[in-house]
């Protein structure tokens, strides 16, 4: 390896722990953002808001539906059992999927699930998938969160169903529905955050970086020193 190769290995290592700092940083932000936005469902309003189609309003105002999670602290195992062979980054994956598609249903059931278009599918799309995850996940833990997942989701596929959203079916279960969803996702968003690794200070990224520039360069002098 000449030193054009160290050099570069050294500017992939430091840009591969600077991407790690700020991916560090978002999930802060996001953390901030999981405050900031619980109040946007405390209060709902029939007067129609940006972005809802046919003057659809944004839900408010709602009595809060006790759920599992009140009761946590009865129905939670001990603790968790995680399938030993299990990759950590594949729970975390497992969590990203079911993350993203609870944020996307909570902000689709604030407009009843019709501003997605003419076949107002969206709901019913992401109950769908929450099924899915859930069903999977379940295999490889013991966590009761996953079974609240799989039960939402099913439930979203009756009440979110196309052809219910057309007739309004459900509509005076929407605002309670909101807070539910919200209330996993905020959930998941925390194990998110718990999974991942605290973000490296400047300080501490240079000190790695130089470390195994370090490492490289003595690797080098040693395979060397064999021929």
């Amino acid at each position: 390896m000449d030193r054009t190769e160290i050099i570069a290995n050294v500017t992939k290592i430091v840009f591969g722990i600077h991407d790690a700092f700020r991916a560090g940083r978002q999930v802060k932000a996001q953390a901030v953002d999981l405050e900031n936005f619980k109040n946007d469902l405390i209060r709902v309003s029939t007067s129609g808001a940006p972005g809802a189609s046919g003057g659809v309003g944004v839900l408010t105002e709602v009595e809060h539906r006790p759920t599992s999670a009140d009761h946590e602290e009865t129905i939670q195992p001990s603790s968790i059992a995680t399938r030993s062979e299990l990759d950590p980054e594949t729970m975390r994956w497992q969590l990203g999927q079911a993350r993203g598609d609870l944020w996307e249903l909570e902000a689709h059931l604030k407009h009843q699930c019709r501003g997605c278009g003419r076949a107002v599918d969206c709901c019913w799309k992401h109950g769908r998938n929450l099924v899915d995850i859930a069903t999977e996940t379940k295999s490889m833990t013991t966590d009761l969160l996953w079974n609240e997942i799989l039960e939402l989701g099913n439930e979203i596929k009756v009440k979110c169903h196309p052809d219910n959203i057309r007739t309004g079916k459900y509509f005076n279960e929407m605002p309670s529905l909101v807070l539910r969803v919200s209330d996993l996702r905020r959930r998941v968003d925390t194990k998110l955050i718990e999974l991942e690794p605290p973000p490296l200070t400047l300080d501490e990224a240079k000190a790695e970086a130089a470390k195994l520039a370090e490492e490289e360069v003595e690797e080098l002098w040693r395979s060397r020193e064999k021929r």
